[in-house]
């Protein structure tokens, strides 16, 4: 039977390893010098909300909406001592294909997953604004409240696009990178598109119509 349902969700949000590479470039833009710096991210949250339909009992689609954030640190001296912190807040607009699986034991209702693709503004602290797609895998257990509401918890793995690469302007510039040592995303998106994220969500899902 066909069903529709929207969400809000909530839950904590890190990035894998990242590189923030520190690039020089000249009048001619250039680049004259590259260093890699030590970053560590620290644990952030991220919100959203997103509209679901399944067509029948296994197969649906979802938009989603959500803003997420990160912490990255990072020593740009070289002695070993974080003295910079860039904020990394990045808003998805993303279309889901999911399969589901019923349960209906005791409290839980079902098993689902899936995976989708779309955009991501990225606004980081002292590196710039930019859009660029990006994608993501979910996997999710629904829970029972009641006729029309079921909770959720879900584990999501998102690859997102590098930061601040546009930047050829004269002068010394930050990009962030994901690390591309054994990262996934390296090899199947791309060095541009490999900084990967894993976040964790719990919400609620209200049924609106069948």
């Amino acid at each position: 039977m066909a069903e529709t349902s929207v969400s809000v969700f909530a839950g904590p949000s890190l990035s894998l390893k990242q590189d923030v590479k520190e690039r020089t470039f000249d009048n001619d833009g250039n680049r004259t010098d590259v260093r890699i710096l030590g970053s560590e991210t620290s644990l952030r949250f991220k919100e959203g909300m997103k509209m679901t339909h399944f067509f029948g009992s296994g197969f649906g689609i979802e938009g989603e909406m959500y803003h997420g954030q990160v912490m990255s640190s990072i020593d740009t001296t070289g002695d070993g001592n974080v003295n910079m912190n860039i904020r990394q807040d990045r808003y998805s607009f993303m279309v889901f294909f999911l399969f589901r699986q019923d349960i209906h034991r005791k409290s839980v209702s079902s098993l689902y997953g899936g995976m989708g693709t779309g955009m991501i503004y990225s606004d980081f602290e002292g590196i710039g604004k930019e859009w660029d797609y990006g994608g993501q895998f979910l996997t999710g257990v629904n829970f029972n409240l009641g006729k029309n509401r079921n909770l959720f918890f879900e584990t999501k793995y998102v690859w997102a696009p590098d930061v601040g690469g546009g930047n050829t302007s004269p002068g010394t510039h930050l990009k962030t990178s994901g690390n591309d040592k054994n990262n996934l995303a390296t090899h199947v998106f791309g060095p541009h598109h490999d900084t990967q994220l894993i976040s964790f969500a719990v919400g609620t899902r209200f049924q609106i119509g069948k």
